[in-house]
């Protein structure tokens, strides 16, 4: 990939092959344009108070605990956006998100868990369909076992997606049929069915791991519908003999090694 900056408001890329997926993950909230050595910032010290060209700029930022956003002046629509600051605290206890809005303290909660949802009144409720969202477990290919394809079509027999998605989101989800969810744009469905080990002799691969050796499976711990796919994806592995070690992470250190390319085995993410 080659990029370019013809002038200031144009961005050229140029690509080997062509791309579905470019377009989505460019309009994605992590892919940031910064500026070049982060305008004589740390990278640290920049992503305390991000610039941006939304309509709400950070007023303050305490990683973890609170994100206060404040109306973008130089916004395009000098009419928007309709509210003046937008205050989002990080709560991780579903019990305690709920507890919090019932009692008024706060407005909104984002991804509500299904074994709360009865609680909130009916005509309070705000569903958003389809889903921007697709839960999936990307195998690290680079080093055993994940390099080796039996491991990976064992992986996949083993985990019947129809289960997954009763058991993960309670039979509200559908298995993928494409790496984007319907309606994104670059989203083109494979119209394909999965097989599953249900039907067919135990899966097996032909290059496992010595005995007592784990494969670790890491999973965004902020989130119940993460942690609870992994403990569904943990159990159904384990079932055919794969020794897993579920590890529960905070979103950016799940990130951060993902990044790092191969401090990681079976990472069960979403987008």
């Amino acid at each position: 990939m080659r990029t370019a900056t013809p002038d200031e408001r144009t961005l050229v890329i140029k690509m080997k092959r062509a791309s579905t997926f470019t377009l989505t993950w460019l309009s994605n909230g992590s892919s940031v344009i910064v500026p070049a050595n982060f305008g004589g910032m740390s990278r640290k010290d920049f992503f305390a108070k991000p610039i941006g060209a939304g309509p709400f700029v950070v007023g303050s930022y305490q990683p973890g605990q609170r994100l206060v956003l404040e109306r973008n002046p130089h916004y395009h629509d000098p009419e928007r956006p309709y509210l003046d600051r937008l205050i989002h605290d990080v709560v991780s206890d579903p019990n305690q998100q709920m507890l919090r809005y019932q009692s008024r303290q706060a407005d909104a909660i984002e991804a509500v868990p299904l074994s709360l949802a009865g609680q909130i009144p009916e005509n309070e409720r705000v569903l958003v369909h389809p889903s921007a969202t697709i839960h999936g477990i990307f195998v690290n290919a680079t080093r055993q076992p994940g390099n080796d394809i039996h491991f990976r079509r064992a992986m996949s027999l083993a985990i019947d997606r129809g289960q997954y998605a009763q058991a993960v989101f309670g039979g509200l989800a559908v298995p993928a049929t494409s790496g984007l969810p319907p309606r994104v744009q670059g989203s083109v469905g494979c119209g394909c069915t999965y097989e599953t080990g249900s039907s067919r002799r135990k899966p097996s691969w032909h290059s496992c791991p010595r005995p007592g050796t784990k494969v670790e499976l890491v999973v965004d711990a902020t989130t119940p519908f993460s942690t609870r796919a992994g403990e569904t994806a943990a159990a159904r592995l384990r079932a055919i003999g794969i020794d897993v070690d579920l590890q529960k992470l905070e979103v950016q250190v799940l990130v951060d090694r993902q990044a790092k390319g191969a401090d990681y085995a079976l990472p069960v993410l979403s987008r």
